[in-house]
């Protein structure tokens, strides 16, 4: 429904309007009938229109007066004049201004129907322009907190996804990621031959790749081998695919596949694909214990409490014995999962790649071939010493290289449910040291950070004059337009309109 604006100092007449037109079979909605410019200017202050209907003739200010502020500071809202003086003039003068129609009183309920469809034809058509961008940023921001594992709306993410097919995920690791020999970009080659997909950065050298397609990962494999031997490969690149899921509700589950299969294949040290279905077995994938130690393992590597890291470990290991049915493989397959995850932050310390890889390799092998639970432990424990040696020489080092990529990252996710639970997450880092890390290395914590951002992104955006500012809202990260406008004033002493009438 397209909102309307009625204008008219006669009560009667905006009492007719109101009831004896059809404004919803039209396609519109009445969200506030005035009878004075003034109070007009005041409901586009607060509230969203697409369309303004005025008499010329009012006290003070009339209707050509106003479809002129109008034209001047709401560019995208619509206008038509009801008048009933019979003068070409003013007709001549209300198109001008930018009126789409001239009408005169008393009003021809039939013309006024004509009109209205004739509008909302232009609404529709500009709508389908102007979303396009819009749409796609809200796509985007709706996947991500599908990946994140956080709440969502199932009907907003029908809206901005329309995921109704299966789905495949693919994450791609590696530097030279973004261009071919022929400096086409990845995300074109992929747009072209497997549209509709959404392609999303997740860090510095990862990509994460949704793919709307009744394909199989098999046939996916094959014809990836082709599409990404055109690609530069001056370090190696490490692709995962993941089993096919359901819809938008498989997101999260897709991902988190692609994701496992894509750092299997970077801790071999070598450019792959590889599908989860060929590695599934080494993972505990229904084991949300094991899941969870995993995670607070990694957050205290890259915490400030190291020497908790072997204790801790000791502790799952000891749970997983008492708790399961066939101790042997699910603490080979915990640690297999374990030094897996770890290697992608164990890379923001100064082992070389062939250190690392050797490390990583020899371990893997010691876990799979040892029969003895002691010694497996034993060996995942002197894993850790080599790691932790690095990591308490190189944490100021590796501490900027984290939070240079953090603020990448943060650039890169404005939009969407940013929190610091979000970034421990996709950093393994405790939400407490990434908080003290963060405003010890910028200067300001990240909340004042991320809102800094969020405006400033907001102010760039008010140039565009065909979006409305409760999608430059949601576009920048609020939801919730008055909260956003809060927000705004207390960032900069003005509304969004005020700026936006006064910079543009």
């Amino acid at each position: 429904m397209y909102k309307i604006l009625l204008v008219d100092d006669e009560d009667i007449v905006l009492e007719g309007l109101i009831r004896f037109v059809d404004w919803k079979k039209a396609g519109f909605q009445v969200v506030e009938a005035v009878t004075s410019v003034n109070q007009a200017l005041m409901v586009l202050e607060e509230k969203m229109v697409d369309l303004v209907i005025t008499d010329i003739q009012m006290p003070i200010q009339n209707g050509l007066e106003l479809i002129e502020l109008v034209e001047k500071d709401f560019p995208q809202i619509k206008s038509i004049i009801l008048s009933s003086y019979q003068n070409f003039s003013y007709a001549q003068q209300a198109i001008r201004l930018g009126a789409i129609d001239y009408l005169n009183k008393p009003i021809n309920f039939n013309e006024l129907d004509e009109v209205l469809e004739k509008t909302k034809k232009m609404l529709d058509q500009e709508k389908i322009i102007n979303d396009s961008d819009f749409y796609k940023i809200m796509a985007q921001t709706t996947i991500m907190n599908l990946v994140n594992g956080l709440p969502y709306d199932s009907e907003k993410v029908k809206t901005c996804l329309n995921i109704a097919i299966p789905i495949i995920a693919i994450r791609v690791i590696g530097q030279n990621i973004n261009t071919n020999s022929t400096g086409t970009t990845l995300s074109a080659l992929l747009e072209e031959k497997y549209s509709p997909c959404w392609i999303i950065p997740l860090r510095e050298h990862e990509l994460l790749i949704i793919i709307e397609s009744t394909i199989t990962p098999d046939y996916l494999y094959s014809d990836l081998l082709g599409l990404f031997q055109s690609l530069i490969v001056t370090v190696k690149i490490a692709i995962g695919i993941s089993k096919q899921h359901s819809g938008y509700k498989g997101v999260y589950k897709a991902s988190s596949e692609a994701g496992k299969a894509a750092r299997y294949q970077n801790a071999r040290n070598s450019s792959g694909i590889i599908s989860y279905d060929n590695i599934k077995d080494i993972y505990s994938e229904e084991n949300n214990h094991n899941q969870k130690y995993i995670q607070s393992l990694i957050q205290l590597l890259l915490s400030e409490n190291h020497s908790q890291l072997i204790p801790t470990f000791k502790n799952f290991l000891f749970l997983i014995q008492q708790n399961e049915s066939n101790p042997l493989l699910n603490i080979q397959r915990f640690c297999t999962e374990l030094v897996l995850e770890m290697d992608t932050p164990v890379q923001s310390y100064s082992f070389s790649e062939t250190e690392r890889h050797t490390n990583l390799s020899e371990i893997l092998i010691y876990i799979h071939d040892e029969i003895n639970i002691f010694k497996i432990e034993q060996y995942v424990i002197q894993y850790f010493d080599e790691i932790l040696k690095k990591a308490k020489l190189e944490v100021p080092s590796q501490s900027i290289e984290l939070i240079a990529q953090i603020e990448n990252y943060i650039q890169l996710h404005y939009s969407e449910h940013l929190t610091l639970n979000t970034l421990s997450k996709n950093f393994y880092i405790s939400p407490v040291y990434l908080s003290r890390l963060f405003k010890n290395k910028v200067g300001i914590n990240f909340i004042d950070y991320l809102t800094n951002l969020r405006i400033k992104k907001a102010k760039l955006l008010f140039s565009d004059e065909n979006l409305k500012i409760y999608q430059i809202s949601e576009m920048v990260g609020y939801n919730n337009p008055r909260y956003f406008a809060k927000v705004f004033k207390e960032m900069t002493g003005y509304t969004p309109q005020e700026y936006r009438n006064i910079h543009f």
